[in-house]
């Protein structure tokens, strides 16, 4: 139950398929809480597990009066999963992280503290991950190119934890929903941001429920969803090589014409064929990208279903 005159602080978590992680990451977080002077719900927000994610879950909302569960009806991936968890949340700021403990729960009292300073979005930068060495490679890649084409001032260790003013998550949840991170349309918003930055530990239990063709897709919406680079580098390529066909033209006239040269040039018309083709192709698939995305947003289909939302309800007293 929530004090008078304290804050309250919803902590938005994302589970799929994580049995073993549940217990672990629930007592890391209320031992990083209890001796702080707020009051905190934690929304878990059951993805479609198929394993017995969600009867651990259970047992922790009979347990805890702050405890929600929302169920969705399959699994939509843990970016949708997030904004269902923004809209069951009551908070007077919302805290999103990972249940695989690689984000530390320790860090919520500090984003807090930064919250009351004046801040409406408060990020926890990673400052070092311990990953597989590829997983690092993409990802410090795909930041880069974020920088490059899209925010140039955005952290170069990227974010997955974060917290949110109840007015930015108010606004966030009035946009119709994208198929973007959740953090990255946040970033976007404005408003007055603070960093902290923290190391990001490995995964203690089970593997990462994130493959890789899981990842790219995710990369390519952001890129696509943030940034007009893709389309004008198409713009640029298409024009180049007009010009690469004209000045090629020229050179073949005056061969012919005036120094009566030619004959017989498949090989060489053969790879300018396949590599124009293979630009166009490549082109295509762009274009594509962006009006699949375009279809997305206006299509009806919702990104989400919420099928259940359970929490403990609290006896009150006759007459109360």
């Amino acid at each position: 139950m929530v004090k008078e005159n304290r804050k309250l602080i919803s902590i938005v978590v994302p589970v799929y398929c994580e049995e073993e992680s549940i217990g672990p990451f629930f007592e890391a977080l209320t031992d990083s809480l209890e001796t702080h002077v707020f009051d905190f719900e934690i929304v878990f927000v059951n993805d479609g597990s198929t394993d017995a994610s969600l009867t651990h879950l259970q047992n922790l909302a009979d347990a805890n009066e702050n405890v929600k569960i929302v169920s969705l009806s399959k699994n939509f991936g843990s970016l949708p999963a997030i904004t269902a968890g923004f809209q069951e949340a009551n908070g007077d700021a919302v805290v999103c992280l990972s249940v695989d403990m690689q984000d530390p729960p320790k860090l919520i009292p500090k984003l807090v503290e930064k919250w009351q300073e004046g801040f409406e979005v408060v990020w926890g930068i990673r400052r070092s991950r311990k990953d597989p060495l590829f997983k690092k490679i993409f990802a410090g890649l795909f930041y880069q190119l974020v920088r490059v084409i899209a925010f140039p001032n955005f952290p170069s260790g990227g974010f997955d934890l974060g917290l949110f003013d109840r007015r930015v998550i108010d606004i966030y949840c009035s946009l119709p929903h994208q198929n973007t991170s959740p953090f990255f349309l946040i970033y976007s918003l404005g408003f007055n941001q603070a960093q902290i930055p923290y190391d990001r530990a490995e995964r203690l239990h089970g593997k990462s429920k994130w493959p890789f063709w899981k990842r790219m897709t995710v990369a390519i919406d952001i890129i696509t969803g943030y940034s007009y680079a893709p389309i004008r580098l198409i713009s640029l390529m298409g024009l180049t090589l007009f010009f690469v066909a004209i000045v090629s033209g020229i050179i073949i006239i005056y061969q012919k014409l005036v120094l009566d040269l030619g004959g017989a040039g498949w090989p060489s018309l053969a790879v300018m064929i396949l590599f124009i083709g293979g630009i166009q192709i490549l082109m295509l698939g762009v274009i594509a990208e962006y009006i699949w995305r375009i279809s997305q947003r206006v299509s009806s289909q919702p990104h989400f279903i919420v099928k259940d939302v359970y929490q403990k309800q609290t006896d009150h007293a006759d007459g109360e």
